[in-house]
């Protein structure tokens, strides 16, 4: 689905895609380093999206029995520190640890 935000519809555009059972929305300052890496490198895809939210260290998410990550693909310049940085997914982006913010466990969602 494809939907424009604002009162006339003239806002921001917003594409859903179905990753899960739960909803995600991804929300990121205009102009900021997360902005300018995603459009740099022409969005996130779906096993980017897996990475960067998901708090499994990455020999967990290659070794998923349901389906793991080919990590060359998804983080190619990842220097190992454990830290997701936006550099990590193209070393053209800013030098920045990837900040995610979520509601906690006893929020509902």
């Amino acid at each position: 689905h494809n939907l424009r935000c604002g009162p006339d519809g003239d806002g921001a555009h917003v594409t859903q895609v179905k990753v899960a059972q739960d909803g995600l929305a991804v929300a990121v300052r205009a102009g900021g380093a997360a902005a300018q890496c995603i459009d740099l490198i022409g969005g996130l895809t779906l096993a980017q999206m897996r990475w960067v939210f998901s708090n499994w260290t990455a020999p967990m998410l290659a070794d998923d029995r349901d389906g793991g990550l080919k990590f060359p693909s998804v983080a190619p310049y990842d220097d190992g520190d454990d830290i997701r940085e936006w550099t990590d997914l193209d070393r053209r982006c800013a030098d920045e640890a990837i900040w995610v913010a979520y509601p906690g466990g006893d929020s509902g969602t």
